[in-house]
């Protein structure tokens, strides 16, 4: 939805108007908004490291993160993080719209985040994205049966822990893990190591089956994410467990439960995920 607006349009303003939601080469790890030091005490963010006066070229994905790679060679990650979006502005900026990028034209994009979990990364080279990259899990979209074995087979964690590490399995978050584990009949609470070898097939059929019904619904709109387009996703309207702690299971008519499982609230039920 955002290639028809950015691929090919070259970036002839910017305005950064927080500048701890960026991470730069220069700061320190996680950048200015994951440590105790004075934002404030940071360089400011050069207009080119954010891509002004370049061409977007493409826009890849991998798991949660976007990376908008321009002509120049500079790359910018976003990462959105629970509450953050990215796309056309055409509404006033707020105060949680922490970059707006006007593109030649005159349309302009912007990158929102009410919570601040999410941010922009400057990256100088491709290669140094690939790096970034290399040390994320499969892509939950694809992965397969052999692969999701591989990454989580011999972990003590929980499975619901090992599907929300990204270096695990890159692109599911909290939903879809509840989603998937229901699907595929697997307690989230039992340990990797536990499983027997004839889950793993169908796990990895869940996980793809669950985001396939997210982008086909375009999302779940649970609190306030939004589609770059500004419309409510409708995932949240179909969900079997997510949310629905004390209801009944649309399979077995048990009554759903919840608990925390890697400082996550996760819900599941005990008649179709029998530990």
């Amino acid at each position: 939805m955002l290639d028809p607006v950015l691929v090919g349009a070259r970036i002839t303003g910017l305005a950064l108007r927080r500048r701890d939601m960026v991470v730069t080469q220069d700061d320190p790890p996680g950048g200015w908004s994951r440590c105790r030091a004075d934002a404030s005490r940071a360089r400011s963010v050069r207009p080119s490291e954010l891509l002004k006066g370049a061409t977007v070229t493409r826009i890849d994905r991998r798991g949660k993160a976007l990376a908008i790679v321009a002509n120049s060679g500079r790359v910018v990650v976003v990462h959105l993080g629970m509450t953050g979006w990215l796309g056309p502005l055409n509404h006033s900026p707020g105060k949680h719209t922490h970059a707006v990028w006007r593109l030649e034209g005159g349309e302009k994009v912007a990158f929102e985040d009410p919570r601040r979990f999410g941010g922009l990364w400057c990256l100088p080279s491709e290669e140094a994205l690939a790096e970034r990259w290399s040390r994320l899990g499969p892509d939950a979209l694809s992965v397969t049966a052999r692969q999701l074995r591989e990454r989580a087979s011999g972990r003590k964690t929980a499975i619901k822990a090992a599907l929300l590490d990204q270096s695990v399995l890159a692109g599911v978050g909290n939903i879809y893990a509840d989603e998937a584990l229901f699907r595929a009949g697997i307690d989230p609470g039992r340990s990797c190591c536990e499983l027997p070898g004839d889950v793993w097939a169908p796990l990895a059929r869940a996980i793809r089956a669950e985001l396939r019904l997210g982008l086909k619904w375009g999302g779940a709109t649970v609190r306030s994410y939004r589609r770059p387009d500004g419309t409510q996703g409708q995932r949240q309207n179909t969900l079997a467990v997510y949310g629905r702690a004390g209801h009944t299971c649309t399979r077995c008519g048990l009554a759903l439960v919840s608990g925390q499982i890697a400082q996550r609230t996760t819900v599941w039920c005990p008649g179709c995920q029998k530990p």
